[in-house]
């Protein structure tokens, strides 16, 4: 997929899928979206190397990771298309879904990275406007107030909450790799501290 972004800007003919040696007869509207997605990158200040290039770019890493997100509604049903690039992106994804192919799961875009790349920075839909009820029991807060208590130090929910600092939606799998369960993740949900936003996905509720 990087190499058809770079052939989008018309640097070379044929659209060549990101895994080595794998080629996609994709059709003129598939041709025509990638086009428009290559065009808004460069607008935004991303860089795309040339199509013979043997190396690929962190900008060319974070629109693959966003092209497979926009892919799975169960982690980007909530968010909205910020500027044109993300609306680009979008359009990108369900037309390779249209055309049969799906993008493996990449790593979220690291918090750092998207400061320096506002273009990528998700917005997220109120609930109310998507028909999604929100959660009205918080437990841990107290009665009439939206603040949470803060997290002692070193504790399984500071950890929780620093692992979901960012914009983008952590793996149920990545808290498990620090020591924290699912069933945990359920009663940080419960409490308002986090919240569930896909099929193993978390984010933490402000």
């Amino acid at each position: 997929m990087v190499l058809a972004l770079r052939s989008a800007l018309g640097r070379e003919a044929n659209l060549c899928a990101f895994e080595p040696g794998a080629q996609l007869a994709f059709s003129e509207t598939v041709r025509a979206t990638f086009a428009r997605l290559a065009t808004e990158a460069l607008d935004h200040g991303l860089v795309l190397f040339g199509p013979g290039s043997p190396f690929v770019i962190e900008d060319e890493l974070a629109i693959l990771s966003r092209l497979a997100q926009f892919q799975r509604p169960a982690v980007s049903m909530r968010w909205k298309c910020a500027n044109p690039l993300q609306a680009s992106l979008k359009e990108c994804a369900f037309v390779l879904i249209a055309a049969g192919w799906r993008l493996p799961v990449r790593p979220p875009l690291k918090p750092a990275y998207v400061m320096g790349r506002d273009c990528f920075r998700i917005v997220w839909e109120d609930p109310r406007e998507i028909g999604l009820a929100q959660p009205n029991n918080d437990p841990v807060a107290k009665p009439g107030s939206q603040e949470q208590p803060e997290a002692a130090p070193g504790t399984l929910k500071a950890r929780a909450v620093e692992l979901a600092r960012g914009d983008e939606p952590v793996a149920a799998a990545m808290f498990r790799q620090h020591g924290i369960s699912a069933q945990f993740l359920q009663r940080l949900c419960l409490a308002g501290i986090l919240e569930k936003v896909g099929r193993g996905y978390y984010r933490r509720r402000y």
